[in-house]
């Protein structure tokens, strides 16, 4: 069991994935500005989950036009995972590269 003051790596009988808080996530040249970013870590899955989401418009939306928020979400198993940095104090995940195999 790993703990810090940044996130709770601890697992629990129900296996439920494991939150970190993440302000900027850059995978490879991708980068997700002014997004709400959510990253989960399911050990039992070995795997890292990153919800994506764009943040709304400030702007009034036209007559029919849609008003939800984009999401895209990315999960990506931990030894498709070349290189990865995680900043505590900023917020930041940095995947430097992903390599998948068959």
């Amino acid at each position: 069991m790993i703990r810090s003051a940044f996130f709770n790596l601890e697992t629990n009988a129900t296996g439920k994935p494991s939150e970190i808080p993440t302000l900027s996530l850059r995978i490879g040249k991708n980068s997700f500005p002014g997004c709400k970013i959510s990253t989960k870590i399911h050990f039992g899955k070995k795997q890292f989950v990153w919800e994506v989401a764009e943040t709304a418009s400030p702007t009034k939306p036209a007559d029919g036009e849609d008003t939800k928020a984009s999401k895209k979400k990315f999960e990506v198993k931990f030894s498709d995972i070349e290189k990865i940095d995680v900043n505590t104090e900023t917020q930041t995940i940095t995947i430097g590269g992903l390599c998948f195999s068959n």
